[in-house]
């Protein structure tokens, strides 16, 4: 088996520690062990597995720092809001205000199209899901200050451009560059500054006129705050399962 390893970063390369993993049953259950090893390599001859030792906590970060450097996972002070952060995603709560909508709908002759305009509008309390090059939305039935726990129902987002599984088509949004934590507010810019074209998930609110009349109605003043009644609940989705999900690899699509 030949393996090439294309890197510009690194001129070269060479075998010097070896992982090796076992696994069986018993008792139906499975056993995973595994070694480290260091390797010694010598001109014209194969590597030399040496004997190995345990695997610990201490050499997993050690892996983790040198092999994942290019993990988009910041340091330090955590933006206000942040819920969650794995190895490629980062979740964080947008509580309940009044933000500036922007929209750019077509109009049309048989039903209600909030058309274009922008104006101030109360939000609900939403759940914002980002990695390298996506954003998720999500919202909950919150009162704007409570942070949600595991438990949390999530609801579809009543917005625009949004999927029923909450992920966001992102068009000609700009994709905000630096560790995933530091991006946190750059999302937030980027999708309230973007414009509301069309719903992409038509059961996403339970309002008499649809989307286009709520949010119609959200700019005209006729709620004081997002009306929570209008939100329609996911089925068997909570931000704990959400969070198990993205742990797993999976994302919405």
């Amino acid at each position: 088996m030949l393996t090439e390893i294309h890197n510009a970063d690194a001129a070269q390369i060479e075998l010097t520690e070896a992982v090796l993993i076992y696994s069986g049953r018993q008792n139906q259950k499975t056993t995973t062990y595994a070694t480290v090893h260091n390797v010694t390599v010598q001109p014209d001859c194969p590597p030399v597995i040496e004997a190995g030792r345990p695997l610990d906590l201490n050499s997993l970060r050690r892996f983790a720092k040198e092999m994942v450097t290019s993990l988009r996972v910041g340091t330090g002070l955590l933006p206000e809001g942040v819920l969650s952060i794995g190895l490629e995603y980062v979740v964080w709560w947008s509580p309940a205000s009044r933000r500036l909508h922007h929209f750019d709908c077509p109009q049309f002759d048989d039903r209600v199209s909030v058309g274009k305009r922008s104006g101030l509008a109360p939000t609900c309390d939403l759940i914002f899901v980002a990695t390298g090059s996506s954003l998720s939305l999500f919202a909950f039935k919150g009162d704007g200050k409570t942070r949600p726990t595991p438990d949390t129902p999530l609801m579809f987002a009543p917005y625009m451009n949004v999927y029923a599984s909450g992920a966001l088509c992102l068009g000609s949004m700009p994709i905000p560059k630096g560790s995933l934590t530091d991006t946190v507010p750059a999302w937030e810019a980027a999708f309230w500054g973007s414009a509301f074209t069309h719903p992409n998930n038509h059961s996403a609110v339970s309002y008499r006129g649809g989307m286009h009349q709520l949010f119609a109605d959200l700019l005209d003043g006729k709620h004081k705050t997002f009306p929570n009644r209008a939100l329609k609940p996911m089925k068997n989705v909570s931000l704990g399962s959400l969070l198990k999900a993205l742990d797993e690899g999976k994302r919405p699509s």
